[in-house]
């Protein structure tokens, strides 16, 4: 990227969506932003800029691109091939459009934005919405506005231009094979890591659905010289999408070649390094290890990332951290962590690009719940300060803990823990959306985040009832035997997951209930339409066997002959109000009912976090 004035950023020269950052703080100068623009099937390549007004320094803005005492403007740009939709091949006389996506990254409105594009030899322009320069190799169009943390798309059109036959005879060249690999790079190093250390725990993974187009010179003409004018092209040969492997390989029947990239849809082209020499390279016929790597934004990994961790203070000890940060190589709590007496009992966890990071309220017996009483808040903690501020607050009325004996009884939270609070937290892959689960009402509640930095604030919340019906949790005895609380964000969508704790079966004849009813379900949320999938995506019984929670500790033990009510067995049992009694001096006992209390993705796999509740509800006469 090229930046005027005292304007900072970093841009990239690659494909289809050639920056995803860039920007600068104001000054007088403005910020420009430059990207090479890489089309499907050699249909052409241009170079776009952008170029935005400069608006005077009114206020401090902080987040992970630029950061300092006057405002920034982040812009963003992205160019792509909508028509013909690639893979394509054109010939002389059709037209090629592309859409110009220009996105606002920062925290003040950018007026005045000038794009530039340039027009590739032999092609002309053929929109009345843009202006040709005089020499036709350029064109430029204005976006009034752009307001911050939103995009203005454009659209473009040029008509191919005459291609020369290729001649029988002169000075034909040989062709080849060309190989290589596309990789997903998670830490947009352009470097491919095939081994995982602590300061760099993301392993690089081949992706399929791309596509890979080679031009390459079939006759050097009458003066046997490469690059000049009486060059001949073969037809282009495209090879994809690539499969699991991301592997690739292309016949061509000239050199050198000009091999091209088209990444699969959601992918953006990483940083050149090393193992990546763009989204457009020229090798001669024969090369090996023509890589690629690109990026899903969302699931970059920086190496060394911080961590957050939740805590639980006993009672109203305000003494215990309940918020701590921590690097993941050093694995050593960060000097910076918030107080009991700030936040009260969290759990939920969900973070933000802009150093935010959002902790919602939770039921746990023995935890009080700080400052802000017994509400479902969610709190915002900006930049690891010592405080929080109440992000938003969502419906519903906790039930009152006992405080007598240091909260060591509590028993009217007892029954409550995951039937009341908040359960999990995520932020949308483009962070301007929080979700979170309420169990006080069971519903997914989408929280506009306005903003950014110290003053991210909350927009207006929607509430979607999540489904306990017998399509989305088959084989569940009744709805109200159903308990939401992990979610999870995938590329685009949202996925929550429940349990069926089989609660109606549990009598006093079968206090641990029918365990043959206990599953877990994940179920699909699109935010683009509100509405949930017609059926889970995935789903688990829960009566494996799981063993023993401590072997030998206390007498009886558990043992596998009868683990369900041995006192300290690992077995799920159905949810239930059920205390069971001490097994020994010790009063150690276990309670197993499950929570899924957690979704990720990792590397494509999915993977589900189960949560006892037992630890919550916690142990015989004791507080946390």
């Amino acid at each position: 990227m090229s930046v005027a004035g005292t304007n900072t950023g970093r841009g990239r020269l690659d494909g289809q969506s050639p920056l995803r950052r860039g920007g600068g703080r104001s000054s007088t100068a403005g910020a420009v932003l430059i990207a090479m623009a890489v089309v499907a099937s050699g249909l052409a390549v241009g170079t776009t800029s952008a170029t935005a007004a400069p608006i005077a320094a009114t206020r401090s803005l902080g987040g992970t691109a630029v950061q300092g005492p006057s405002p920034v403007f982040d812009l963003a740009l992205k160019k792509v091939v909508t028509s013909p939709a690639p893979p394509a091949t054109v010939s002389p006389g059709d037209n090629v459009t592309y859409t110009i996506t220009v996105t606002n990254q920062g925290g003040i409105d950018a007026t005045n934005v000038s794009i530039s594009d340039d027009i590739p030899t032999g092609w002309t322009l053929n929109d009345a919405t843009w202006l040709a320069s005089a020499s036709g190799r350029q064109a430029t169009t204005t976006i009034a506005s752009i307001p911050a943390g939103q995009s203005v798309s454009v659209t473009i059109m040029a008509t191919v231009g005459a291609v020369a036959p290729i001649p029988n005879s002169a000075n034909p060249t040989t062709g080849g094979t060309i190989t290589g690999i596309i990789y997903q790079d998670y830490n947009a190093n352009g470097v491919i890591n095939s081994t995982g250390a602590a300061a760099n725990p993301a392993i690089d993974t081949p992706v399929a659905g791309a596509y890979v187009t080679a031009t390459c010179v079939a006759n050097l003409g009458a003066d046997n010289t490469v690059g000049t004018a009486d060059d001949l092209y073969a037809t282009p040969v495209t090879t994809g999408p690539t499969t699991a492997s991301g592997a690739y390989t292309l016949n061509v029947t000239g050199s050198p070649c000009r091999v091209e990239f088209v990444q699969a849809a959601g992918f953006e082209s990483s940083a050149q390094g090393t193992d990546n020499g763009s989204a457009v390279q020229f090798v001669n016929a024969g090369a090996a290890g023509v890589n690629f790597l690109v990026e899903w934004p969302s699931e970059y990994c920086q190496n060394n990332p911080q961590l957050v961790l939740p805590c639980f203070a006993q009672g109203t000890n305000t003494s215990i951290n309940v918020l701590s940060y921590f690097d993941y190589a050093l694995q050593v709590p960060d000097a910076k962590v918030v107080a009991a007496s700030a936040m009260g009992s969290v759990y939920g966890i969900a973070t933000r690009y802009d150093k935010n990071v959002f902790a919602g309220r939770y039921v746990k017996r023995g935890a009080d719940y700080g400052a802000q009483g017994n509400k479902n808040v969610i709190f915002a903690n900006f930049n690891k300060a010592s405080t929080a501020s109440v992000f938003a607050t969502l419906p519903g009325t906790l039930t009152a803990h006992d405080a007598q004996q240091s909260f060591s009884i509590d028993a009217p939270v007892f029954d409550r823990v995951g039937r009341e609070g908040l359960a999990d937290l995520e932020m949308s892959e483009d962070g301007n959306t929080l979700y979170a689960i309420n169990l006080s009402d069971n519903k997914l509640y989408s929280i506009p985040v306005n903003g950014s930095g110290a003053t991210a604030s909350a927009g207006t919340p929607t509430a979607f009832s999540i489904p306990t019906d017998a399509a989305h949790v088959p084989g569940c005895p009744v709805p109200t035997d159903v308990h939401p609380f992990g979610l999870g964000v995938h590329r685009g969508l949202i996925y929550v997951g429940v349990v069926c704790g089989a609660d109606s079966t549990v009598t006093g004849a079968l206090p641990t209930g029918d365990v043959t009813k206990l599953s877990a379900d994940v179920i699909t949320f699109n935010p683009s339409n509100g509405t949930f999938g017609a059926s889970p995506m995935f789903t688990v019984p829960l009566n494996y066997t799981r063993g023993c929670a401590f072997a030998k500790l206390d007498t009886p033990a558990c043992v596998a002959s009868n683990p369900v009510t041995s006192a300290l067995t690992a077995e799920w049992e159905a949810w239930g109000a059920r205390h069971p009694a001490g097994s020994s001096p010790n009063h150690v006992v276990t309670r197993p009912q499950p929570m899924l209390s957690d979704i990720q993705f990792v590397k494509g796999d999915l993977v589900l976090a189960f949560r006892a509740t037992n630890r919550i509800h916690c142990c015989f006469g004791s507080a946390p």
